[in-house]
């Protein structure tokens, strides 16, 4: 089962104050090039020089090279400061959403890293293969880890949230980011952290975010050829912040639209709209609890509207292998039975971000429109039960069938790998 234990954490030195709120960055893979340009202009000394620093054009892409000066120049003159004790440490992150009050907590660990054949850490979606290319040149210049893998657990009777309540004091750090309030607390008792370890010795770990920086730290150790760990960030599965929102895909494709919606209408009852309804359509949706329903919205038809089934989706053969499980699910009937059925795009295409763009965020979803895109399919979240029901079958979600709010913030806490 899960092998977890505490480490000398990396963070930024603070005076009394403890906010860093400026020096902090959501994770690099969610940063695009105008929030990259914010946060360097925010301050001189913000993580996103260091996980996703800016190519210049006058070198030889040496990004790697320059994370890795500023992580040992803010080490050097105590911008940042590697602890001197091993611990574990707390995360509380505030926020708000539809209008509601939530608190999460998580608790922050080196995990060892273990292939997924093992079972004890279970991921559920697929990891991109560049990605990893690029995050294992940055581990490999820097030797540690600012950005957390983030995993599920149980904990039914609550007995680690209970030693994590009793165990917590003062805040170490703080920090607002995008409307959302973040504290750091730290577990420094051998006791406590004896305990805590015990207690996880029973326990499976799902990776919730964070595939492709998990992948990267098994092959990382591997080349260095060690047993390594990988900083973690751990929720229980009951934990009542614990909010998942839907990914939205936005579709690029060739087929005629009007031809498109007439095969459509042969598979779903389609409830159309004017297409400036489509922001009622979300709503909608979400308040029906059948299976495989989506809004869509169209602007060259001038259409939103709702899809639902007439009937089971019959997939194609290529699906055999996939189990019931996979097949109920919103995202995979898109995917399997839409983009493939309907719009003929290849199984081995399904998924490619060369034409499906996915965002949580439906304003820029409708944006793409204005591009070369034709499509949006809106979609209801994934729920944390279907999610632990495909990763324990061994089976992989299509990519961004969820999106865990809020992310982690790079830079909060960090750790040698």
């Amino acid at each position: 089962m899960a092998i977890i234990k505490p480490f000398k954490g990396i963070k930024y030195k603070t005076d009394e104050n403890l906010d860093i709120s400026s020096k902090i960055a959501p994770p690099y893979d969610i940063i695009d090039a105008k929030l990259q340009t914010d946060l360097y202009i925010r301050d001189p000394d913000n993580i996103v020089r260091i996980i996703l620093g800016k190519q210049d054009p006058n070198e030889d892409n040496l990004i790697y090279e320059r994370a890795s000066g500023y992580y040992n120049n803010w080490i050097k003159h105590e911008i940042m400061q590697i602890d001197d004790e091993d611990a574990f440490y707390v995360w509380d992150q505030k926020f708000s959403i539809n209008d509601l009050n939530h608190n999460r907590r998580a608790l922050i660990v080196k995990v060892k890293s273990e292939s997924s054949a093992k079972k004890d850490i279970i991921p559920h979606e697929l990891t991109i293969d560049d990605s990893i290319k690029d995050r294992l040149k940055l581990f490999n210049h820097l030797n540690a880890q600012f950005s957390q893998v983030f995993s599920l657990y149980n904990d039914e009777d609550d007995s680690v949230k209970n030693i994590i309540q009793k165990s917590i004091k003062k805040p170490i750090l703080k920090a607002d980011f995008d409307g959302v309030y973040n504290q750091l607390f730290k577990i420094k008792s051998k006791k406590i952290i004896k305990e805590i370890i015990k207690k996880f010795k029973d326990k499976k770990l799902y990776i919730a975010d964070g595939h492709n920086r998990y992948e990267t730290t098994i092959r990382y150790h591997k080349l260095k050829n060690q047993n390594g760990y990988c900083l973690m960030s751990l929720i229980p599965v009951n934990d009542p912040g614990l909010i998942v929102l839907p990914s939205h895909r936005v579709l690029k494709s060739k087929l005629s639209n009007f031809i498109t919606l007439q095969k459509l209408e042969k598979k779903f009852i389609i409830e159309k709209k004017p297409f400036s309804d489509w922001p009622k359509i979300l709503n909608k949706i979400n308040g029906i609890e059948t299976n495989h329903v989506f809004g869509f919205a169209n602007r060259k038809l001038g259409m939103s509207g709702i899809l639902r089934p007439l009937d089971n989706l019959n997939y194609s053969s290529l699906w055999n292998a996939y189990s019931k499980s996979w097949k109920m699910l919103d995202v995979s009937a898109l995917h399997a039975f839409v983009f493939n059925s309907i719009f003929k795009i290849d199984k081995e295409k399904v998924f490619d971000n060369e034409h499906i763009f996915y965002s949580n965020d439906e304003k820029v979803c409708i944006d793409k429109l204005d591009q070369d895109f034709n499509w949006v399919f809106f979609m209801r979240p994934t729920n944390i039960k279907q999610l632990i029901k495909i990763a324990d079958n061994g089976e992989i979600m299509p990519p961004e069938s969820t999106f865990f709010y809020p992310k982690f913030l790079s830079g909060f806490i960090g750790s040698k790998l």
